[in-house]
């Protein structure tokens, strides 16, 4: 009874997989829909305003960490700007491409793949996703008070894997000398340099948060002594594991060695 009810619910799968529309139309709406998130997204980074309320605080008094957070945070939402921007113009070039082998499927050069294709949506789907949570994190860092460098680098790179996951399913199906993959390839790169733009920026600013908070609060300092003794002692303690573990594995190997020696001398 079971097996016949399993069978039943693989047939109706089948029966809906089989309905459902062209595979090439719904990358493209897919593409289409993710190019609108990413262009909203853009909108809404534009209307980030530069208030970062650290620079307010009694803790910094010095002009030039003024001036340089200032330098660094213009450089951050540069970047990110033009980040979001070539992760846009890559998705734009994907919906080209998409409509390239489309044509080429008329030609009956090209099939339709469905599991392709959804492996190109789902790439698609992340980059939409990674360039919401930039901008969220890029909000954050204008109006939070510190500590927020950290996630806005784990986002431009999680833009910068998502892009790389779009460029690689596309690629897979397509003409790499075409105008439309030769765009991709020229966002993809935009899109690296820029994230990297970025993370160098939001490290190099969050380095300098560091060092007046603790300029400013020696109990900080100390905190962080405490913090490093103990990554110290977790490191030891892995290392320790570690040559255990290759103990192990070197008497395996001698035991492995010692019985086929054994079997030869037979």
């Amino acid at each position: 009874m079971k097996k016949l009810q399993k069978n039943n619910i693989v047939q109706i799968a089948e029966q809906k997989s089989n309905s459902k529309i062209d595979p090439d139309v719904q990358v493209e709406q897919e593409l289409l829909r993710c190019f609108k998130i990413i262009e909203e997204s853009s909108i809404t980074l534009s209307k980030v305003i530069l208030t970062p309320v650290l620079k307010q605080s009694a803790e910094v008094s010095d002009q030039k960490t003024l001036a340089a957070l200032s330098n660094l945070d213009t450089s951050i939402f540069e970047s990110a700007t033009t980040l979001v921007k070539a992760a846009s113009n890559l998705v734009q070039s994907s919906v080209a491409a998409q409509r390239e082998r489309a044509k080429e499927k008329q030609t009956n050069q090209y099939r339709a793949d469905p599991i392709w294709a959804n492996g190109l949506i789902s790439a698609s789907q992340k980059v939409a996703l990674s360039v919401q949570e930039l901008v969220s994190c890029a909000n954050l860092l204008a109006t939070a008070e510190k500590g927020e460098e950290e996630a806005l680098i784990a986002a431009a790179r999680g833009v910068a894997s998502s892009t790389a996951q779009l460029v690689f399913a596309s690629k897979a199906k397509g003409d790499p000398n075409s105008k439309a993959q030769l765009q991709i390839q020229a966002s993809s790169k935009a899109v690296a340099s820029s994230a990297a733009k970025l993370t160098s920026a939001a490290g190099e600013r969050g380095l300098i948060e560091e060092r007046t908070i603790e300029k400013a609060n020696p109990a900080t300092k100390i905190g962080n002594i405490f913090f490093e003794m103990e990554q110290n002692i977790k490191i030891q303690n892995l290392e320790k594991q570690l040559e255990q573990e290759l103990q192990k594995q070197r008497r395996m190997n001698q035991l492995k060695y010692a019985k086929n020696k054994n079997i030869i001398n037979i």
